[in-house]
C-alpha cells in the first residue's frame, strides 16, 4: 500500500467519530471499538491522556492523547494527538509525507528522537516509516509497554514548540491483552 495512503487511512481510523464511546478503562488506557461501517473491521483504539495538560501559546489547557489502534486483533497504527493543530513552522516537507520532530524520553530508560507523520491537516501525528511501517508500529508499542510513562518532547524554535506530555504507559501491555491485540 502507498505510504501515504497509509498516513491518510490512519488519520481517518484516528478519528473519534469512528469509535463508540469508552466500554472499560484499564489503567491510564481508555478503550473504544468501532461503529457504523468500521465495526466489520475488528479495530479497537486504546487511548491514554497526557497527566499534565499542556498549555498552547494563547494560554489555554488542551488534552494531548497518545493513541494505539488495533486491527483484526493486530496493532495497527500508532499516534499522539496534540490538542490544537501543528504551527506550520513546525513542519518538514523533506520527506514524501509532512513530518514533525519529536523526542521521547522514559526516566532515563530510552531517548528516542525521531520525524513523526502530520496528518488530520496537523491535529495528529504518527511515526512513519517510507518502508516498513508495521514494523515501526511493533517497534514503538515494544518501547511503550517497558516503560511506566513516555515523555514527548516536540522541538522547535523557542515558542513554535509544543508543550512537553507525559503519558502513563505502564498499562499498555494489560490493555492490549484485555482486548486481545497483539504486536
Amino acid at each position: 500500500m502507498n505510504k501515504v495512503t497509509l498516513v491518510a487511512l490512519t488519520s481517518l481510523v484516528m478519528s473519534a467519530v469512528s469509535f463508540a464511546q469508552t466500554n472499560h478503562q484499564v489503567g491510564a488506557w481508555s478503550i473504544y471499538t468501532t461503529t457504523g461501517k468500521l465495526a466489520g473491521n475488528n479495530m479497537v483504539l486504546l487511548q491514554t491522556t497526557a497527566s499534565v495538560a499542556g498549555q498552547t501559546s494563547n494560554g489555554p489547557s488542551r488534552a494531548v492523547k497518545l493513541d494505539v489502534v488495533c486491527k483484526n486483533n493486530r496493532v495497527f497504527a500508532i499516534a499522539v494527538e496534540p490538542g490544537s493543530k501543528i504551527d506550520k513552522h513546525l513542519v518538514s516537507y523533506e520527506s514524501p509525507v509532512p513530518t514533525v520532530h519529536l523526542r521521547f524520553d522514559s526516566i532515563g530508560m530510552i531517548e528516542v528522537s525521531e520525524n513523526w507523520a502530520v496528518t488530520a491537516g496537523g491535529r495528529s501525528v504518527t511515526p512513519y516509516s517510507q518502508f516498513s511501517q508495521g514494523s515501526l508500529n511493533r517497534e514503538w508499542v515494544d518501547r511503550l509497554s517497558g516503560t511506566e510513562s513516555m515523555v514527548l518532547y516536540p522541538e522547535g524554535r523557542a515558542g513554535d514548540s509544543l508543550p512537553q506530555s507525559t503519558f502513563n504507559t505502564r498499562e499498555l501491555t494489560a490493555a492490549l491483552d484485555a482486548v486481545g491485540c497483539t504486536k
